[in-house]
């Protein structure tokens, strides 16, 4: 799961798409385990601070 939100904050951080745009196709695409959320949308119901203290221990740069 941190692969994919890695990749999605890629996605911003490029100015690929927007957060809402990442957050839509990841529900209608990935299968029924993620219709309820895409991945922004996860973390912010799940707690920012967790995720990003998990990332910086994961991904330091």
């Amino acid at each position: 799961m941190y692969a994919m939100m890695r990749e999605a904050c890629y996605l911003v951080e490029a100015g690929v798409a927007d957060i809402a745009t990442i957050d839509r196709s990841f529900r209608n695409d990935i299968g029924w385990w993620a219709a309820l959320a895409g991945p922004f949308r996860w973390m912010d119901l799940t707690g920012i601070p967790a995720y990003a203290a998990v990332m910086d221990g994961l991904l330091p740069k």
